[in-house]
Parts: structure tokens; sequence; C-alpha cells
């Protein structure tokens, strides 16, 4: 995991329920490091990484990888109030 993250998100409020998922046609991991933790995944649907439930206010800092080492795979980072 690279030290900086790929991404930052800033949640100004609590969230019941936020959906932060990889879209890519590649096998993709996330790691997510935010208040309350650090939480990661490699198949949330399919092979699409992602982190969903309820979410505290505060910063998140958000690494997208591919499953195999040292590969970089183009995806598009979905954030939703869906389920």
């Amino acid at each position: 995991m690279n030290s900086q993250p790929n991404h930052s998100l800033n949640l100004k409020a609590f969230f019941n329920y936020l959906k932060v998922q990889v879209l890519s046609s590649e096998d993709t991991t996330i790691v997510v490091r935010g208040p309350g933790g650090t939480w990661c995944n490699d198949d949330f649907q399919n092979r699409s990484a992602g982190i969903d439930g309820e979410w505290l206010p505060g910063t998140y800092q958000i690494w997208v990888g591919a499953y195999r080492p040292d590969q970089t795979v183009p995806y598009t980072l979905r954030i939703t109030e869906v389920r």
C-alpha cells in the first residue's frame, strides 16, 4: 500500500448508510481509514471492491489497488447512499 491515499473523502455529517465502491473490469482492492478504524475489502460485488454501512463525520483516506501486486488498473470510485 502506498503511503499516500488515492482519494480523500470528507464527511460533514453522520450517514446511516453509505457505499463506497470501486468499479472496474479488473479485480480490485480497497482500504479505507477514518474515524472509527480501518476497513479493507476485495470482493464486495463480484470482483469489485467496496465498503458499506454507517459512516461517522470526518476525513477518510481511501486506497484503491489491484488484486495482483504492483499492477495498476483503471477504475471509477462510486459513492452513494443507495443500497
